[in-house]
């Protein structure tokens, strides 16, 4: 049964995500997430996420809900799988969701 790893990144507030995020493992990112103090933007990088649902995108965009910080969220280097899902369902972005390529972040924003 494919699962998730979540671990603490170096030198960042953030974690790395590996394996399949869905229906099934949301609730294991969830709990792993601290709560948001607002210090900054929380950081996954997801290189190695094989699989994103509607459930796992669904909570990508709750880490942005409600955050007056400009990005919330930094998706660092995801996966094509996670690429693709994010380009088909948020084409335009939203403004509290950042991508980040090898070190430079592209900001998601709406028209």
């Amino acid at each position: 049964m494919p699962h998730l790893n979540v671990s603490p990144l170096d030198r960042t507030s953030g974690f790395r995500v590996t394996g399949e995020l869905d229906m099934a493992s949301v609730p294991e990112l969830e709990e792993a997430l601290p709560e948001r103090n607002g210090s900054g933007p929380l950081v996954l990088d997801m290189a190695g996420v094989s699989f994103i649902d509607s459930m796992g995108l669904r909570l990508l965009i709750k880490l942005c809900i409600g955050s007056v910080l400009r990005p919330s969220l930094v998706i660092r280097n995801p996966s094509p799988r996670v690429r693709q899902v994010l380009a088909i369902s948020l084409p335009d972005g939203i403004p509290e969701m950042a991508i980040e390529f090898d070190g430079r972040v592209r900001e998601r924003r709406t028209s």
